[in-house]
């Protein structure tokens, strides 16, 4: 290789003068500096391409990461960012010959995986164990795009097969959440669902039910579409109409307890936070009409939140997926982990439990009345 080398460089040499021959030759030893000696045996093929490292590929791969994070099932649970111990809490006991109503109220299910089986074996011990009247479906119903037809096979996969258990098979009351309208979602075909089967039920957009107590005593339940409101970018027909029957409902209600159920967060220390257009249309209705209780989904974790002009918020979006949240100074409780809310009322006691991704009671929170209304005939209606 030297020896031919040197011949051509005396030929260039003749050809183009010294100083040329002189570039060249630098150029030649530069090249071959930068060849690596290869050994017998070596590998010579090196890294592929896509796996050499970049600044700038590790921040994508970080926002992959937390991308998945934040929308995966997740069964082990994610993080509680400034948790604080849980507070003290009692299980006040069941009063013998007490009328009693007692439901499950859970958000963000609708994904048929692993994660929403696991927390629908969990609802089946808690209501075989301490029963259970129906279930409050806070949103999310089916991910991710709802569904778009009464056939469409999502009713069967999420739905039909995954809470059909014997202590399950109680009426679940739905409300409509964003995932819900998404694409070609159909969210009229929830509505109509309701006329196929009755485990399944959504008579309206937005619409209410009741149900007995002791005495005289009631407690009425105000399905809303929040995502109906969140759409909007003002005052429109369509929030106008939903906000004014919210409105007169309430008016006219002499429940005991009222609550309210959507999916979209009033008060939250989640991901997405408190929602403007709940703010501004639900909140001072709730204040106003002495709602005792607003229950939502939308953010992927369990919240108590302080009572507000005496409303008490409270999130359960747990029922398929979990998210990090933030424990702040308007939190009583929170979790994030797989999990949801059971809940026993009475005439004079509110009570809810938090369960855990073991099916656990890691807290519990009681409101009480100390005034009972008196005695009297009362009737279930829907």
């Amino acid at each position: 290789m030297t020896n031919q080398r040197t011949t051509l460089l005396q030929r260039f040499f003749l050809s183009h003068g010294r100083l040329l021959a002189v570039i060249v030759l630098a150029l030649l030893l530069l090249i071959e500096t930068q060849t690596p000696i290869v050994r017998a045996g070596e590998n010579t093929a090196g890294p592929a391409p896509s796996a050499v490292k970049t600044p700038t590929d590790d921040k994508q791969q970080k926002k992959k990461k937390k991308r998945k994070k934040s929308d995966d099932d997740d069964i082990d649970g994610t993080l509680v960012k400034g948790a604080r111990p849980t507070p003290p809490f009692a299980l006040p006991a069941v009063t013998p010959g007490k009328r009693y109503v007692y439901f499950i109220a859970m958000g963000d299910w609708g994904t048929g995986s692993p994660a929403q089986r696991h927390v629908a074996q969990l609802m089946e011990a808690k209501a075989a164990r301490d029963s259970l009247h129906f279930v409050l479906l806070l949103g999310d119903n089916f991910y991710g795009s709802g569904v778009t037809s009464v056939d469409d096979p999502q009713w069967q996969e999420k739905f039909e097969d995954v809470y059909n258990t014997p202590a399950l098979d109680v009426p679940f009351f739905a409300v409509l959440g964003n995932h819900d309208y998404k694409k070609n979602a159909d969210p009229n075909a929830q509505v109509e669902y309701s006329k196929r089967n009755s485990k399944w039920r959504m008579p309206a957009r937005y619409y209410t039910f009741t149900r007995k107590l002791e005495g005289a005593a009631t407690i009425q339940f105000f399905a809303l579409d929040t995502e109906a409101l969140n759409r909007t970018t003002w005052y429109d027909d369509a929030a106008h109409d939903q906000v004014a029957w919210l409105e007169k409902e309430l008016e006219q209600s002499s429940a005991t307890w009222k609550v309210v159920f959507g999916h979209h967060p009033v008060f939250s220390n989640g991901e997405h936070g408190n929602t403007p257009t709940m703010q501004r249309f639900i909140r001072p209705l709730l204040e106003k009409y002495n709602v005792d209780f607003y229950l939502c989904g939308h953010d992927h974790d369990r919240q108590f939140i302080k009572p507000v002009a005496n409303v008490h918020y409270i999130v359960s979006g747990t029922a398929a997926k979990s998210r990090d949240t933030v424990w702040a100074d308007n939190t009583i409780f929170a979790a994030a982990d797989l999990g949801l809310m059971w809940f026993r009322v009475s005439d004079s006691e509110f009570h809810v439990q938090s369960l855990n991704k073991k099916g656990d009671i890691e807290f519990a929170y009681t409101v009480s009345k100390s005034e009972p209304p008196a005695s009297g005939k009362a009737a279930d209606k829907e």
